[in-house]
């Protein structure tokens, strides 16, 4: 969008052309009414983001359900416009991250895909709230349901004294041995390190040859220093 800014705006207003307020009002988030010029404005601006994605390769919208709306919407257009329109995967945001909501720096509780392999260590085992034997509330467990939906296993890594090296293919068993504390979270914690790090290896590879993309980077990780900064002033 920043190299190309006459290109997004076209997008953008054309998106207005295109577009009907009914549309726009299916683009909220269920239960809000469409009162104010900035939510159209908002609606086609998201619509110009996401046709700036699309030309480059296939994309995959990750969201809540507070933003599929908005996204789906995006897709329409996309599709309509002869572009290949992303996929939209809705997931649930509050169980990948790393504490309660409303606890810690956003910076510091969720795992970004700029995060380097040193960071991602850092968050999971300071930041992850992995209480022995809670199941109710433990985002390691959900970010593992998350990681077997895209591989097959995952792999727990420990000493022979400790029950040994085990391999898991589905959450429910993971769980169980964690309901019962038969996997601590000592075990736990390095394991699901590596695998979020092997996941990203891709990404951080894309990003190395991608000047804008590192330029995002330093940005991002600019306005995480400055969150920290501020929240250690309250």
């Amino acid at each position: 969008i920043v190299s190309g800014p006459s290109e997004y705006w076209i997008l953008v207003i054309n998106a207005g052309r295109k577009s009907s307020l009914d549309q726009i009002r299916a683009s909220l988030p269920s239960g809000e009414s469409l009162e104010y010029a900035s939510q159209v404005f908002a609606a086609l601006m998201h619509i110009g983001d996401v046709m700036s994605l699309t030309p480059a390769a296939s994309v995959t919208l990750c969201c809540d359900a507070g933003h599929e709306n908005a996204h789906r919407l995006a897709a329409e257009f996309c599709n309509g416009s002869g572009l290949q329109p992303p996929e939209v995967q809705l997931v649930e945001t509050t169980g990948l991250r790393l504490a309660q909501a409303g606890e810690g720096v956003e910076a510091d509780v969720n795992v970004y895909t700029t995060d380097t392999e040193i960071e991602v260590n850092k968050k999971i085992k300071q930041k992850a709230f992995c209480e022995p034997g809670n199941t109710d509330f433990c985002p390691p467990i959900d970010i593992v349901g998350e990681l077997l939906a895209m591989q097959k296993e995952f792999t727990i890594t420990r000493k022979p004294d400790n029950g040994g090296d085990k391999v898991y293919s589905d959450i429910a068993a993971l769980r169980e041995d964690f309901a019962s504390k038969a996997l601590h979270p000592g075990d736990f914690k390095p394991a699901l390190s590596k695998a979020v790090n092997a996941l990203l290896e891709a990404v951080r590879a894309g990003l190395k040859n991608d000047a804008a993309a590192q330029k995002a980077v330093k940005d991002l990780d600019n306005y995480a220093k400055a969150q920290t900064k501020a929240q250690k002033k309250k």
